[in-house]
């Protein structure tokens, strides 16, 4: 079956399904249910874990070299369970973001030093597999505008799962009825030019693209970011509905209201790198009552418990603040058996802290704590632990939890081949661009009106053989390629960022390669970038006049063609290298200025420094006008007016005598030679390009 039967089938199917929800009291906890057999239940632990980011000297804002080290995570402990769904709360630095990125696996940049476990195997020996068990929805809703929330989920499964297709309809539609999407499956996505679905159904979108390969864990940061309280409790009561099949959810989540945070089974508050609570969400309050801060009646609890955890709050001072912070961190490393902070340790004191946790690390190396608590989650959390310390040094018990081969094989499952995802990619571009017609038509007009300007402005120069029609002829030769090359690297270059985003979150969720993506876009851009310059040289080329010969015409219109592409490569790499838009367009000036200086038409190649003289070589305008030179004045003959005759004779009695001026020997700079240079140049910047990407993707990633 053809990728657009396919979809079609899955377009046409009924949108009447109601969205599955939880239906039970949102605030009692639930057992986790297997319904959904395909989920292998994985439990999440971690021990004595840190991590740090190098920093600047202090009082040395300008220094290059960043020799100082702050720890964002100090020490930490947990457990994780199948069919719960967890929160990680927090003030802004706390460290919430960062314990969920090195739960993920995600490099940010910094030195992680503990464990994190799967099912008991460190999550390192686990490798790619992690991948394919759990998933990442980002804060942002990075999706495809042009396209519905069933295409996105029908293209993400055929990418990343390797089912029949009745297999993925079927997942894909247990989707949309499982998130609530029936209404708008087959809507248009949208974005901020373009009105689409509402937010919240943009967001239970983002969560399915995920969760479409069935994964077993489940990280959002932040979902409910910028939603009302209606479509937050609607997501959170979905995130239930998942958790409830054994999923292991966890989220980052910023003062949601009272019912929603009580939807959550299990909390995890930080502060300043540390945890101050782990455990049950409905016995938070009863927790910081038993400690001396009772939640005020008529108070939202999870608004009560951020403010204790800020330092600077409502309640109290700064430095009330900050001994309120030592009290809590103390009073929850007694509750879970590890050092507690001395007198003068201060929480806040990056420095000092650092060294504290380092000192944490020798001593739970050397001995792991003993407990006391009566906290079921936290009391699995530490046995856990020390059993896996006994796995990896040969002591195992048959306790262990360990993840196996079995149970690795049906938690990731196999990829599509890449002939499939390659035409699966093809297929979703041409399809988005269809999609947005405007853009194209734009382009065609634009194309148009720049064709009929030049050949009105230069019309029927051809016609005339004078010493002004040679001065005509090179100015609009020029200009064609000069225009042709800047307004393909400025659409790119905008057109690509637009896109960057998409290939980044795909890319690291495993849906694809580099090389891959890299070959479908240039393949699908193709047509587009040739069909302009084609429609361009059909116009202008018998409106300016050139010379009416076939084989002139279709060298000029390949030499446009050419140059185009070359100009769409070097476009992308300039933004695969930069970090934003912005930063692209400010490089672009930097390229087709020394490029444009290089042309061969504005600076006699003779006078420029042999130090600088090199840069010619990289000028696309270089070869392009060479071979439109020496393709338009080879064969004319010109006349001149006795006035411009030097010593009676003509300066410019043929095309040769032109192309010689301009160093343009036909014989050593024949035609087929610049378009090899050509070529080469879209090779290195095809190069530079993909690198560029592998680049982007793996500092993202």
């Amino acid at each position: 079956m053809s990728h657009s039967t396919e979809l079609d089938s899955i377009d046409s199917m009924s949108d009447s399904d109601t969205s599955g929800t939880d239906g039970g009291d949102p605030t009692t906890p639930r057992e986790a249910t297997t319904t959904h057999t395909s989920v292998t239940p994985i439990t999440i632990s971690w021990s004595d874990l840190g991590y740090t980011v190098a920093t600047k000297p202090e009082g040395k804002k300008f220094a290059f070299k960043k020799t100082g080290k702050r720890f964002l995570l100090k020490n930490l402990h947990g457990t994780i369970l199948p069919g719960e769904l967890t929160c990680i709360m927090g003030p802004s630095g706390a460290g919430k973001t960062t314990l969920l990125n090195t739960l993920i696996g995600k490099d940010s940049g910094g030195k992680q030093v503990g464990q994190v476990r799967i099912n008991g195997t460190s999550r390192k020996k686990v490798g790619r597999s992690w991948k394919r068990m759990s998933a990442y929805v980002t804060q942002d809703d990075i999706l495809s505008p042009n396209l519905t929330p069933r295409e996105e989920l029908w293209f993400s499964a055929r990418l990343r799962v390797d089912k029949p297709s009745s297999t993925v309809r079927r997942r894909v539609e247990e989707l949309i009825h499982e998130l609530g999407l029936s209404g708008c499956g087959n809507s248009r996505i949208g974005n901020v030019e373009h009105r689409g679905i509402s937010g919240g159904q943009r967001k239970r979108a983002s969560i399915g693209v995920e969760m479409i390969t069935d994964p077993s864990v489940l990280f959002l940061d932040e979902p409910t970011s910028g939603l009302d309280y209606s479509t937050s409790y609607t997501l959170v009561e979905t995130l239930r509905t998942l958790a409830s099949k054994g999923r292991t959810i966890v989220s980052t989540i910023h003062q949601p209201s009272t019912d929603i945070f009580l939807m959550f089974d299990k909390l995890i508050l930080m502060c300043e790198g540390h945890i101050i609570y782990s455990g049950p969400t409905s016995e938070v309050v009863a927790y910081f009552a038993d400690l001396g801060y009772p939640c005020p009646q008529y108070t939202n609890p999870a608004e009560y418990i951020m403010n204790l955890a800020k330092i600077d709050s409502y309640i109290g001072t700064k430095e009330e603040g900050v001994e309120r912070v030592k009290c809590l961190v103390n009073a929850y490393r007694s509750k879970q058996g590890l050092r507690r902070l001395t007198a003068d340790e201060d929480p806040l004191n990056a420095e000092h802290q650092d060294s504290s946790a380092e000192a944490d690390l020798l001593q739970n190396k050397v001995e792991k704590p003993s407990t006391n608590d009566g906290d079921e989650d936290d009391e699995e959390g530490k046995d856990d632990s020390r059993r896996q310390d006994d796995v990896e040094s040969g002591r195992a018990s048959e306790e262990a939890e360990v993840m196996d081969k079995s149970q690795l094989a049906s938690a990731t499952g196999g990829k599509p081949s890449s002939i499939l995802r390659l035409g699966l990619l093809l297929y979703r571009t041409f399809l988005e661009r269809l999609r947005e017609p405007t853009a194209t038509y734009l382009h065609v007009i634009q194309t148009l009106f720049l064709a009929i300007v030049v050949g009105i402005i230069y019309l029927r120069i051809g016609d005339d053989n004078d010493r002004t029609s040679i001065d005509d002829r090179k100015g609009a030769l020029f200009f064609v390629i000069t225009n042709e090359s800047i307004d393909t690297l400025m659409s790119v270059v905008m057109i690509f960022h637009s896109e960057r985003m998409i290939f980044i979150k795909e890319h690291s969720a495993g849906a694809y390669g580099t090389f891959l993506y890299y070959v479908a876009k240039n393949l699908a851009q193709l047509p587009f970038l040739a069909f302009y310059p084609a429609l361009f040289s059909c116009i202008a080329y018998w409106m300016v006049g050139f010379q009416a010969d076939a084989d002139k015409f279709f060298i000029f219109m390949a030499a446009m063609i050419l140059v185009t592409l070359v100009s769409a490569s070097l476009a992308i790499a300039i933004s695969a290298s930069t970090p934003n838009l912005d930063a692209a367009f400010a490089l672009l000036p930097a390229a087709f200025i020394p490029f444009t200086i290089f042309s061969g038409l504005l600076v006699n190649e003779d006078s420029v420094p042999s130090w600088v003289a090199w840069v010619k070589y990289f000028s696309l305008f270089k070869y392009g006008f060479q071979i439109l030179a020496i393709n338009e004045f080879d064969g004319l003959q010109f006349t001149c007016e006795p006035s411009e005759r030097v010593n009676g004779t003509c300066i410019y009695a043929t095309g040769q005598d032109v192309l010689d001026a301009m160093n343009l020997d036909k014989e050593e700079n024949q035609i087929w030679a610049s378009f090899l240079f050509l070529f080469m140049q879209l090779a290195l910047w095809n190069v530079v390009a993909y690198f560029g990407l592998r680049f982007t993707a793996g500092r993202k990633k």
